[in-house]
């Protein structure tokens, strides 16, 4: 499986087709945070955003299931994951177990990804691992589908495989003019098949990226993204 730094994902959803400008131009990660890079972003991928979060130690079932390669099918073509991984990936790299090495010097209460979900949603405690589905960057409700208790990785691809087949299918549905919101199709969906999921509430995922970034960096870590290829 193939990853990418996600600002390197948002560098080149701004780069015109007609204007072959460098997007590396962009020196400040926080200069390419903007609204007109996620409206790009969001017409370029046309599909729902995903963030896995995990701790690499303390949830080796997650850990074990991102090697083994298979995140980028089971997502599925209208589902771009992300997660936060040990280096920056300029160019599509493979995972490899380097990307999660410096998760041992962190304890698990001051990971990125508690960070993450803690700023993402303020009222209330998510659990960790979990999968946060949202639908765009602007204020929006996302949806998390709690990982929680799997006991391997076989239980994690599962999982993640069924909670993103029915975020297709609910931001499909959502295309059609009168058609439910996003966040009740997809849990109603979630609710039909008694997975365990929370409505987070209305955020603007846009201020979230931005903070979550300058924790990341923190850390010395990155956002990556799982590559999608086309045939």
């Amino acid at each position: 499986m193939l990853v990418l730094s996600f600002r390197s994902t948002l560098e080149s959803a701004l780069t015109d087709p007609d204007v072959r400008h460098g997007a590396g131009n962009i020196r400040d990660i926080e200069e390419l945070l903007t609204e007109e890079t996620f409206r790009r972003m969001e017409e370029v991928h046309e599909g729902v955003f995903a963030y896995l979060a995990f701790h690499p130690v303390g949830d080796p079932a997650v850990t074990r299931y991102l090697l083994d390669g298979t995140l980028a099918d089971d997502a599925g073509p209208k589902v771009l994951v992300l997660f936060v991984g040990e280096r920056e990936a300029s160019w599509p790299k493979p995972l490899a177990s380097a990307d999660f090495e410096g998760a041992v010097e962190v304890e698990q209460g001051a990971h990125p990804s508690r960070y993450l979900l803690d700023i993402l949603s303020r009222s209330r405690s998510l659990p960790l691992p979990g999968l946060v589905f949202f639908e765009h960057f602007r204020a929006s409700e996302p949806i998390h589908l709690s990982l929680e208790g799997l006991g391997d990785a076989a239980a994690v691809r599962a999982s993640i495989r069924e909670g993103c087949l029915l975020a297709q299918d609910a931001w499909r549905r959502t295309r059609h003019p009168g058609g439910e919101g996003f966040a009740d199709a997809l849990s109603l969906a979630f609710l039909k098949q008694e997975l365990p999921y929370t409505r987070v509430g209305s955020t603007s995922l846009s201020e979230w990226f931005v903070r979550g970034y300058r924790k990341v960096n923190e850390y010395r870590k990155d956002i990556l993204s799982v590559v999608k290829l086309v045939g």
